[in-house]
């Protein structure tokens, strides 16, 4: 199964739809959250499947833009307020101030994982 009918079933379902799922030509059928069993789930759905892709891409872009910028540069000047560089082995994981970018580390590893899928 495409990871964009996987998507597309999640979405359903977080809306009430239950499956059995099949997929007739480019439409989603399921039974609907009234019970209305093997009906075609409405097309919000693929905007909203659309709509969550687009603001894939773009977080996913931000995200290697930054991974860019720790590839290219030593650390953060200025965050001990001391003059003193903060390296980005400090501040990525398993560093010593890893908190700071705990959460970079996270995402940065779902976005690999979402590529990997499709």
């Amino acid at each position: 199964m495409k990871t964009s009918e996987k998507l597309r079933i999640k979405v359903a379902e977080a809306q009430g739809w239950i499956g059995p799922w099949r997929f007739g030509n480019v439409h989603l059928h399921g039974t609907s959250p009234r019970g209305l069993a093997d009906k075609d789930v409405p097309n919000c759905i693929d905007g909203v499947v659309k709509d969550l892709c687009l603001k894939i891409d773009t977080l996913s872009n931000g995200i290697k833009s930054i991974r860019g910028l720790i590839n290219e540069s030593k650390g953060v000047s200025g965050l001990h307020l001391n003059g003193d560089v903060a390296l980005w082995s400090d501040l990525e994981e398993g560093g010593s101030l890893e908190e700071w970018l705990l959460e970079f580390d996270i995402a940065e590893d779902v976005i690999k994982a979402k590529e990997f899928n499709r």
